[in-house]
């Protein structure tokens, strides 16, 4: 890879990855401003900071959550084809773009918009991210899993989003103390989520970067060496002649 289009593949990996972070501050923040220290704030300070929200609040908390839930996690895949395309399927590599193969009746092989739930393509992007991502010990960070009782939380609560998004009946814009939780619950993972996955890349760029480094002090040394044999070889050459 020569050096402009290398550049251009570099810029493209910083600035998704400055997008990941904004996009994923800013919607935080959107669900900070209905309830503000959410995020941050002890579990057992959850019950009574989710129980006093009027229903309006409710709504708009659990919107904001699923909101930030589907734009990271878009970002999080664009990321991981961007940047390990290279140890993707084909077939993988189609899925985190949401896409599949389609063929048309005159034979002609196209894509498609891939018709999946949010929460299977969370999941694939979990499990993805740490196929691609290994432990990082001296950082104490690890790819994360879809398991534990936080991240069962996330079940019904995307239930609970379909619900209120495409209400039937009046009863169903209405959010029980328990799914709130639930939700906020939810968030809080998705949440650990991304931040250990935005350190997870950057420790591992770092890593590359002196990795890479070392690899060119070691070229150098090469190339020093075989200037000077080679130097020694045309010393030897003159005098013979």
């Amino acid at each position: 890879m020569d050096n402009v289009p290398r550049r251009r593949y570099i810029d493209g990996l910083v600035e998704n990855f400055k997008e990941l972070q904004a996009v994923h501050l800013e919607l935080c923040n959107d669900v900070a401003n209905v309830v503000p220290d959410l995020v941050m704030a002890d579990a057992d300070d959850l019950p009574s900071k989710t129980a006093r929200l009027t229903s309006f609040e409710r709504r708009s908390v659990l919107r904001a959550i699923f909101s930030c839930i589907e734009a990271s996690s878009f970002h999080m895949r664009k990321h991981l084809v961007l940047h390990n395309g290279d140890l993707l399927s084909p077939e993988l590599a189609l899925a985190l773009k949401e896409l599949q193969v389609d063929v048309s009746g005159s034979g002609v092989v196209t894509t498609k918009p891939l018709k999946v739930s949010a929460l299977s393509l969370l999941r694939l992007t979990v499990k993805v991210f740490g196929e691609c991502y290994e432990p990082l010990d001296e950082y104490n960070l690890k790819p994360t899993k879809c398991e534990g009782v936080d991240f069962e939380k996330m079940i019904p609560s995307f239930k609970v989003r379909d619900r209120i998004t495409h209400p039937k009946r009046i009863s169903d814009l209405t959010i029980t103390d328990e799914e709130l939780l639930n939700a906020v619950t939810a968030f809080r993972w998705f949440n650990r989520f991304v931040i250990d996955s935005i350190g997870l890349i950057a420790g591992h760029t770092l890593s590359d970067a002196k990795n890479f480094e070392e690899r060119i002090k070691v070229l150098n040394k090469q190339i020093a060496q075989y200037d000077e044999e080679k130097a020694q070889l045309e010393s030897r050459f003159k005098i013979s002649h």
